[in-house]
């Protein structure tokens, strides 16, 4: 499942890098 929330978040901050 850690996996799935990674690669998400990666995508999440590659698509809009405005969590930090």
């Amino acid at each position: 499942m850690a996996t799935t929330i990674e690669q998400k978040t990666a995508l999440d901050e590659s698509l809009v890098p405005s969590t930090q």
